[in-house]
């Protein structure tokens, strides 16, 4: 795992989730499930529209589901588990041991609510 921030290279693949969600959007896919492939940050195959919007201008984006506004750790990749109830919209919960809204991700004290 790691994260995607300005000046890394990563390798993402995005698949078709709107028939099948969560993992099993990658497990069942067909080749026509595959919208987007980057390799070191580089287009290798993806939907036209797609490619073309890789314009080198791109910003920060969602990869699991939950939009910034409602991400309680939003720099850091802490995806909806089954194990927190996290995998029916609109019950999308990340983990958060201590209920301060703070993600564990994101919070240096995950079991002190009273402190991050």
């Amino acid at each position: 795992m790691g994260s995607l921030d300005v000046g890394k290279v990563a390798d993402v693949t995005v698949f078709d989730g709107t028939t099948r969600t969560a993992y099993r959007a990658v497990i069942a896919a067909s080749v026509e499930d595959v919208h987007l492939v980057l390799r070191g940050g580089k287009a290798m195959y993806g939907d036209a529209d797609l490619v073309a919007a890789l314009d080198g201008t791109c910003t920060a984006f969602d990869v699991y589901g939950v939009p910034d506004t409602s991400d309680d750790c939003p720099t850091i990749f802490n995806p909806p588990r089954p194990l927190d109830n996290g995998d029916a919209a609109p019950l999308v919960k990340q983990a958060d041991v201590d209920g301060d809204g703070v993600g564990d991700a994101c919070d240096a004290k995950p079991l002190d609510p009273a402190t991050h």
